[in-house]
């Protein structure tokens, strides 16, 4: 979910998109707005509910490798192995691990999309 575009102050948010970023944001709710959370919850949607949240601070995280990783990739491009990375992470910090990894390189063509879409572009 996308907290960063719900928040009215953006002060806090550092640029790194390539970091893992929690936000911890809040927003008085009367018993109304409570009331229509708790509905909207159940089924499957609540934006609304959720705008204008106040930044309260973040965490940043940075994914590391694995010992071995890169070295294993290197190996594996040597061997004329194709690869392919699926994730449900968000695309910058996918693109940014799997830079690091040496698995995606400037030459590479990075595709997005679901499932099926993805089938017929590798």
């Amino acid at each position: 979910m996308q907290i960063l575009p719900r928040c009215k102050s953006r002060e806090l948010i550092p640029e790194q998109t390539h970091l893992r970023t929690l936000v911890y944001a809040t927003r008085g709710l009367t018993e109304a707005e409570l009331e229509k959370y708790r509905a909207e919850k159940r089924a499957g949607g609540w934006e609304e509910v959720e705008a204008g949240l106040e930044a309260l601070g973040t965490a940043s995280l940075e994914d590391t490798l694995q010992e071995g990783v890169q070295a294993t990739v290197e190996m594996l491009w040597a061997a004329s192995v194709s690869m392919v990375v699926l994730s449900g992470d968000g695309p910058e910090s996918v693109l940014a691990a799997a830079r690091n990894a040496g698995i995606v390189r400037n030459e590479h063509r990075v595709v997005r999309g679901p499932p099926r879409e993805l089938e017929a572009a590798v």
